[in-house]
């Protein structure tokens, strides 16, 4: 959040909306949604994982 430091009035703002979901024995994201507002002016972005699955560790020797 950033505010006008002679007025306090809000300049921009960021929130963040995160989705989990379980894979295997993990919690790893499934979707994100940014939302900014600038100046009278709010856009979203929406990110999105699919496929998601874990890699196997390396065996060591």
């Amino acid at each position: 959040m950033r505010l006008d430091p002679d007025t306090g009035s809000l300049l921009e703002a960021w929130a963040y909306v995160s989705e989990y979901q379980r894979v295997g024995g993990e919690y790893l994201p499934k979707s994100r949604q940014v939302i900014r507002t600038d100046q009278g002016q709010t856009s979203t972005l929406l990110i999105e994982w699919s496929d998601v699955e874990l890699l196997e560790p390396e065996s060591e020797g």
